[in-house]
């Protein structure tokens, strides 16, 4: 293994202790040392990594933590004197993950989120991981004082609950204690291995079928729940929920965002906890009969059997591409259910970081409950990707005044559908238009409704903040690429954008000739170019040709204008002119190299603070 480079990987990401950086490592060579005592053919990690992203290992180190839990000594190919395997093995699991993002080339970010998953990450998990503890607290403003944040609990929380810090620190939903996101908030991880523990039973409480027969089920039958929902997680399968009551899980092949599943291998019953595995999942029948109970033997063999056949589980409904199992909140379609109608204000959440929240939300409630808030924190979480704001003046006020710099910037309209409002207020309707004031009659144009005019506002594209280009002491050049309102020139903005160039047109003389640097030779070679018409200095081809060969220099900025207002792609010039002569007689063959992540197809626009400097028109 790269041992070396991912040593200063870990002191980038945090580790800066070199205790901390060698007991990840020695364990991790300890896993290649004993590669072929797994079954495994490979020489070196990288070796696993580059087979299948440690998809194979990572199953394999599963099955033998399951193996101890199950009284077996398998693990002890690599834990020969441990006492705890299965939170020894845990914790290299979460080893080689992390040595899977630094073989993938994954860049520590430099943002708050970042620094505070790092932080906690480095500070308390992985110390608590060293010293083989079951578990390690975490208390929010402790962070937020050892980080310097300026009341920075509502980041914090959302950073250790979110999805990305749970998978970058291999863990399960941590145990919240306090409010939901306060300077008091603690939060406790478990880092025993031993189980997925009410973190996971709460995922399956999410379907109202599973949590109404739960209540009946004995203090056994949920742990052996938790041991057969652990281990087909651990086995890459998925569990998602469906609308029956007495089967309402499913374990399986699902994709986030899917409405079907792509293969069902098994079913869970809930009035008699028991599991079925499909008949039709490809002949891979585990234990022998009908239902198994989760219960003594039963469990026992059941246990055994995935364990045992692990390997062919995976290799019989392949991901493409391998990935982690998925628990069923992380795929639950969003319902409203009956039972949980109450007088005051409701809204549907997904699962944290799922991008297939709804953007279609009933909010209902009597007078007072909230709902004109609620309403607008879901329109800037809409249009931000997060809103932090609790109920309290403060916070809303906050809240109020980003709402309205959204409305100010036509990305939220708030309308109200009352008796009178029609669909040609809404989308499209006639609206009568005088020709002026001394005009006798009118006619009847087209007029855009709300709805259609916050459509062509979000049809303008946005630039990312990775894309802006820093404009200070930059010219800025506007070119037009053909002409926008007809197809015939649309190839010449295509190919701009295939091949990074600018091209200039007007004319087929080459302006590389060093005489050229001034623009009367350049006044001189159009009139020779055209002897039958007169040309002066400010003339559209002598103009522009001074400007594209003279004026436009390396680091200038180039856009491609759609309109006054709008462009189509923006660039920084990187290259001298150069002439490319074509075979329709030197259409375009002026051109000019430039780059930039916004020089292509709808690119965006915002950025570009056009008002900073001067626009100096080419063509």
């Amino acid at each position: 293994m790269k041992d070396s480079e991912f040593r200063n990987w870990l002191a980038e990401g945090g580790a800066e202790s070199t205790k901390a950086q060698d007991v990840r490592i020695s364990s991790l060579l300890r896993i290649e040392r004993n590669l072929d005592q797994l079954g495994f053919d490979f020489s070196s990690l990288d070796e696993a990594y580059a087979a299948d992203q440690f998809a194979s290992l990572l199953a394999k180190l599963a099955d033998l933590r399951m193996d101890a839990r199950m009284g077996g000594d398998a693990f002890r190919v690599l834990l020969p004197q441990s006492q705890s395997p299965e939170r020894r093995l845990s914790h290299w699991e979460s080893w080689l993950k992390r040595y899977g993002r630094f073989l993938a080339g994954e860049v520590h970010g430099n943002k708050d989120a970042d620094r505070i998953r790092r932080h906690v990450l480095e500070k308390y998990i992985e110390p608590a991981r060293e010293r083989d503890e079951d578990n390690v607290e975490v208390h929010v403003l402790t962070i937020n004082n050892e980080l310097g944040l300026n009341d920075g609990w509502p980041n914090i929380c959302q950073a250790l609950v979110g999805q990305k810090f749970l998978s970058m620190a291999d863990l399960p939903p941590p145990e919240r204690i306090g409010a939901e996101a306060s300077s008091a908030t603690r939060y406790r991880f478990d880092l025993s291995g031993a189980g997925p523990g009410h973190a996971v039973i709460d995922r399956f409480r999410k379907s109202r079928h599973f949590e109404q027969a739960e209540q009946h089920w004995t203090d056994t039958q949920r742990a052996d729940f938790l041991q057969i929902a652990d281990a087909i997680h651990g086995a890459g399968l998925d569990w998602w929920f469906v609308n029956i009551p007495d089967l309402p899980v499913r374990f399986g092949r699902k994709s986030l965002g899917s409405q079907h599943a792509e293969a069902v291998m098994g079913y869970l019953r809930v009035a008699q906890p028991a599991i079925l595995f499909n008949r039709k999942a490809n002949g891979l029948p585990l234990v022998d009969g009908e239902w198994v109970t989760l219960a003594g033997d039963d469990l026992r063999a059941l246990n055994a059997a995935i364990s045992d056949k692990a390997g062919a589980i995976r290799d019989w409904y392949p991901q493409v591409p391998i990935r982690p199992g998925l628990w069923p909140d992380e795929l639950r379609e969003q319902t409203v259910r009956p039972s949980d109608v109450r007088p005051q204000i409701t809204v549907a959440k997904p699962p944290s970081g799922d991008p297939s929240m709804p953007t279609n939300l009933i909010l209902y409630g009597p007078p007072g409950t909230g709902k004109t808030f609620s309403t607008a924190r879901e329109a800037v979480r809409l249009c931000d990707g997060t809103s932090n704001f609790e109920n309290g003046p403060a916070s809303r006020s906050k809240l109020m005044a980003r709402y309205r710099e959204l409305v100010d910037q036509k990305r939220i309209a708030f309308i109200t559908f009352h008796q009178n409002f029609s669909y040609e207020d809404f989308v499209e309707g006639l609206r009568p238009q005088t020709s002026g004031a001394e005009a006798a009659g009118f006619r009847l144009e087209p007029e855009p409704g709300v709805f259609r005019r916050i459509v062509k506002h979000a049809q303008t594209p946005i630039a990312r903040a990775e894309e802006r280009i820093d404009l200070l002491n930059r010219k800025i050049f506007k070119l037009s690429l053909g002409d926008t309102t007809g197809p015939d020139a649309a190839w010449v903005f295509d190919q701009a954008i295939d091949e990074q160039y600018a091209y200039l047109g007007f004319t087929d003389i080459d302006w590389s000739d060093p005489r050229y640097a001034s623009k009367d030779e350049i006044l001189k070679g159009v009139q020779r170019w055209r002897s039958d018409e007169r040309f002066s200095a400010s003339s559209g081809p002598v103009k522009s040709s001074d400007r594209f060969r003279n004026h436009l220099q390396v680091g200038d900025v180039v856009i491609v204008s759609r309109g006054l207002h709008l462009f189509r792609a923006i660039g920084i010039v990187e290259g001298p002119y150069e002439f490319a002569p074509r075979s329709d007689h030197g259409r375009y063959a002026h051109r000019r190299k430039v780059c930039g992540s916004a020089w292509k197809r709808d690119p965006g626009s915002g950025v570009i603070g056009v008002e900073k400097g001067p626009l100096i028109p080419v063509v």
